[in-house]
């Protein structure tokens, strides 16, 4: 499978779940979603976490193909993402983030289950807080392994430049 088939899936369902972008606000203003929406709220916690992660093995394939195949070039939208959006900066600032706010949104409930053995925040709520905590740790997974790679892609690099020089001087 082509790389850039990942990139495309990735992308049709990131914008899946963009469309449920006012349920989300409606969460946010009334931290409910209507039970009609339950279904939908379900798919777009779905095609949230499967979009990053395609786009993720996309990108990290990238850094791969690199190191496999070293050409020096890459699209400009592969370069901007894992130059800007997908950076480790990037990652671990959204990771940090994300778990944090996943911290947050579960606090109230798991308060509540220590202490009463019940649950009284809506469910939507640990939802939230479930999307949050995997995308946290997929950030800060996808962080760590494209540091790897781009360690191995500057030691490959390192290693053709020094075996360059010492072919010249023969």
């Amino acid at each position: 499978m082509k790389l850039r088939a990942l990139g495309l899936t990735a992308l049709l369902l990131l914008l899946a779940a963009g469309f449920g972008g006012s349920m989300l606000a409606g969460y946010a203003a009334s931290g409910r979603v209507a039970e009609g929406l339950i279904f939908r709220a379900i798919a777009v916690l779905a095609f949230a976490v499967g979009g990053t992660t395609l786009l993720s093995v996309g990108v990290l394939g990238e850094q791969a193909a690199e190191l496999m195949h070293p050409s020096g070039r890459r699209s400009r939208l592969t370069s901007l993402l894992m130059g800007q959006v997908l950076g480790q900066a990037a990652l671990l600032g959204a990771s940090g983030a994300l778990l944090l706010l996943s911290a947050l949104l579960a606090a109230r409930p798991l308060y509540q289950y220590a202490t009463t053995a019940h649950i009284h925040a809506h469910w939507s709520q640990l939802a939230a807080a479930g999307l949050c905590l995997l995308l946290g740790i997929q950030a800060f997974a996808l962080g760590a392994l494209g540091r790897l790679l781009s360690h191995l892609l500057i030691r490959q690099r390192a290693g053709q430049n020094h075996g360059s020089e010492n072919t010249a001087g023969r």
